[in-house]
């Protein structure tokens, strides 16, 4: 009798979004000049990977949240996360670049792309 083990088998999807990208991830604050009162400004990019959600914050903008999400592992430690947005369907990939720091793309596009951001982010909590 053999054993059997449980894997996450890159042609499969998986209900829900992968543990071992799940949390709160930000990346560096940047400077966005005085506003508001004559306050200084800082701004950050964040996204957020919670069991059934991933809710991305993109400067200024309202925040794109996927729901009912399906992930898939591409291998490298990157995974993609597909799901319903209140713009139709969405996409969203995470690929690790070390222990600490991560590429986010939504819809093939890094989401930092022609903004002032930093391209990675590190996990907040």
């Amino acid at each position: 009798m053999g054993s059997s083990s449980l894997s996450a088998n890159a042609a499969t999807w998986h209900n829900g979004t992968p543990s071992k990208i799940r949390g709160h991830w930000e990346d560096q604050d940047v400077y966005v000049g005085k506003l508001f009162h004559n306050e200084i400004k800082y701004a950050h990019m964040s996204f957020t990977i919670s069991k059934k959600t991933v809710d991305i914050h993109i400067g200024q903008s309202v925040d794109t949240i996927i729901r009912h999400p399906k992930w898939r592992y591409l291998g490298k430690g990157s995974y993609t996360i597909k799901g319903k947005t209140m713009y139709g369907n969405g996409r969203f990939t995470v690929k690790r670049i070390s222990s600490s720091r991560v590429y986010g793309y939504y819809n093939g596009k890094n989401i930092v792309s022609q903004t002032p951001f930093k391209k990675s982010f590190y996990r907040v909590k």
